[in-house]
């Protein structure tokens, strides 16, 4: 079976001018300069400057999370009230999907 289109975009790849030699990313730690591979990467949370908790993706898969019913709930329990930036009315925001479990 054929495709009825075509592809007609061209991509470029990043080369070494004075040689053409193709450019490559590497992953390199920080502290050792040591390049990594894909396999040797995790997951951190810093807590603070220079502070990293480490975290799997196992311990990610145990955390609870809110249900989209639980946050509209705690959501319109939250009171919304604001001052506008250089307004002296009031003006009443509407929370974000994806911002709606967050505490103020």
């Amino acid at each position: 079976m054929l495709s009825a289109t075509e592809d007609h975009s061209i991509s470029f790849r990043q080369v070494h001018t004075a040689d053409g030699g193709r450019i490559r990313y590497q992953k390199v730690c920080e502290i050792d300069g040591e390049v990594l591979d894909q396999a040797d990467i995790g997951k951190g949370f810093e807590i603070a400057r220079d502070r990293v908790v480490l975290v799997t993706d196992e311990e990610l898969a145990q955390i609870p999370l809110p249900t989209a019913k639980a946050c509209r709930r705690r959501a319109s329990t939250r009171s919304r009230w604001g001052t506008a930036t250089g307004s002296s009315r009031t003006a009443r925001s509407r929370p974000s999907p994806t911002s709606c479990c967050a505490t103020s």
